[in-house]
């Protein structure tokens, strides 16, 4: 038996390097794998390896059925769509670019936009949208991949995005970097950005070299600022974030990576919407009688989808432009549901769908957070973004756990406030053992606990609160005389504690 994996890349053509080995092997099974079928007038994956069995592949297993089964990871679609975008942009009578040459009076759309024109603004609107993006959701050290139309375009998004965060480049010069093909410094921090445990770098600029034969486990934000209008590519694409990761460790914290966004500014996510997405691939190309594969190696078409088409160094000449008045006109999500679909959903909506594809009942869900080291991040994860968090607390009108929130928006639980919770401990007997001063600490901490997230407090730093140095108390002096010296005794009473409160 001969196995080929990534089957796409050259199996179908006869002139391809590697094909005679098949042809000499010909009495030997042979196996064709692949995620991305390639099926065009010009080359055929089922018409080689499905030849003997009605131009149907023997087995597959489509994305939908990989989320399904927790093998691949579920995904949400962020749109966003900017004026020019939408509405093209035709430039003023007598507009000059930056070298002060007269642009061509035309209307430039979404395609023309780092291709054949250049809008600084444009650019600088993405950069501040994905800079905002790992902002608002607490994601900053989240492995990220932007995607851009050529390498000129990715040598400006690299610069702006470092602009945007100078804090994290200063902390590590690799928090960003480009890996494209031309950049031999970026592709050697590759397998860096694909090991789950090494933390930088954190953000991947690139345009074609890593859309394929990159398993980015624990990637957990796509960008997509660049139009692809190949359905191959495009899965190719995706497929970066569709890997699970359910334990890494960055900066000795564990970690799991158990979905993922596509911030897409560009609609690509229109291509979802084709029935034949996640479907059977079908055979386009026509074979004469003889039964003849016609020329033109997808080997070696795929090689150069490794690298930005262009000259040789993937840079075009192109219009440059400042001054331009862009702005996002709006920004639309969506989500998986059930059956597979993406449709715009409420986030109500998407978060239940979320719960209950991974913890059906409740009692499964509850059995995997008592066993949870990060019941934080654990119940983070359930709730896919800290906006939602904030958005039932304040409809509640009261501090919820995140514990009750994934009880209430998953199985309709009835919520206990912070309080209830507090109270719990208050009745047991674990306080009433403790002597005064060890007390009082405990106290104290809890009364963060109306107000913080509970992992937070079980951290020695807590010992830094201002109400402990209000009263005289520094975190050595806690650590000493408190819990003789020995954190794990602090870290020890707070599990019990953690263990009352669920």
């Amino acid at each position: 038996m001969i196995i080929v994996d990534e089957c796409h890349r050259g199996s179908a053509d006869l002139d391809s390097n590697w094909h005679e080995i098949l042809e000499y092997f010909g009495s030997a099974t042979q196996l064709g794998l692949t995620a991305t079928p390639k099926e065009t007038e010009d080359v055929s994956n089922i018409n080689y390896f499905c030849a003997e069995t009605d131009d149907k592949p023997l087995y597959i297993y489509s994305l939908k059925q990989g989320i399904e089964d927790g093998f691949l990871a579920p995904y949400r679609v962020i749109s966003v769509e900017l004026n020019i975008d939408k509405e093209g942009y035709r430039p003023p009578l007598g507009k000059l670019d930056i070298e002060g040459k007269p642009v061509e009076d035309k209307v430039y759309t979404q395609k023309d936009f780092d291709r054949t024109i250049v809008v600084e603004e444009r650019q600088e609107i993405v950069a501040k949208r994905i800079t905002d993006y790992m902002k608002e959701n607490n994601c900053r050290y989240a492995k990220t991949i932007v995607f851009c139309e050529n390498i000129d375009h990715a040598d400006a998004m690299v610069l702006k995005l470092k602009n945007l965060n100078s804090d994290l480049v200063q902390e590590n010069s690799k928090y960003i970097m480009k890996i494209t093909g031309d950049d031999e410094i970026g592709k050697a921090e590759l397998e860096n950005f694909t090991e789950p445990n090494v933390k930088y770098p954190v953000i991947a600029v690139t345009s074609k070299l890593m859309s394929t034969g990159v398993d980015s486990e624990t990637c957990e934000l796509i960008v997509l600022d660049k139009t692809i209008g190949s359905p191959t590519e495009f899965k190719q694409t995706i497929g970066r974030g569709t890997r699970i990761n359910e334990n890494f460790t960055i900066d000795d914290e564990k970690k799991s990576k158990l979905h993922f966004t596509i911030l897409d500014f560009r609609a690509n996510y229109h291509q979802f919407e084709d029935p034949e997405f996640d479907g059977e691939p079908v055979a386009v190309m026509e074979v004469g009688e003889k039964g003849t594969f016609p020329k033109g190696s997808p080997q070696r078409e795929t090689e150069l989808e490794g690298k930005d088409k262009g000259n040789s160094k993937g840079h075009m000449q192109k219009v440059k432009v400042n001054g331009v008045e862009v702005v996002i006109e709006g920004e639309e999500v969506r989500y998986t549901d059930e059956n597979g679909t993406l449709v715009k959903q409420n986030i109500d909506s998407c978060v239940k769908n979320n719960i209950l594809s991974q913890y059906p009942v409740y009692n499964d869900f509850y059995a995997a957070f008592k066993v949870s080291d990060q019941k934080d991040f654990f119940t983070g994860e359930l709730l896919i973004e800290p906006s939602y968090i904030k958005k039932v607390r304040e409809s509640v009108g009261y501090y919820l756990d995140r514990f009750d929130i994934v009880g209430l928006v998953g199985y309709k639980k009835p919520p206990k406030s912070k309080e209830e919770r507090l109270q719990k401990v208050y009745d047991s007997d674990i306080l009433t053992g403790l002597d005064n001063e060890k007390r009082e600490i405990i106290e104290i901490i809890l009364n963060e606990y109306k107000k913080e997230d509970f992992s937070k407090l079980k951290d020695i730093a807590v010992f830094q609160l201002p109400v402990f140095k209000a009263k005289g108390y520094t975190p050595m002096k806690i650590l000493k005389s408190v819990f003789d010296g020995n954190k794990q005794n602090f870290i020890d009473l707070m599990e019990q504690i953690e263990d009352i409160l669920y």
